[in-house]
């Protein structure tokens, strides 16, 4: 019960994150780089927010690192 619970509240943070990130790119990244720098926060909250960074910035897939370019270079 209580994995399957947790299961649910990953999935759903998971989906919190992928909406703020799509919807408000500049934000989400800068809130990336809050938690990356703050040397209070869980080691694990900061390595997470740094791939999470990486992945939104770059990829390894070309198609999907050309889209990522494409959408930082249309923000002012």
């Amino acid at each position: 019960m209580a994995a399957q619970e947790h299961g649910e509240a990953r999935v759903q943070a998971e989906e919190t994150l992928r909406q703020f990130q799509e919807g408000a790119p500049p934000a989400f990244v800068q809130a990336m780089c809050a938690q990356l720098v703050g040397e209070d926060k869980p080691l694990e909250t900061r390595q997470l927010a740094g791939l999470m960074l990486k992945n939104t910035l770059t990829a390894k897939d070309k198609s999907r690192r050309l889209e990522a370019q494409q959408r930082w270079s249309t923000l002012d």
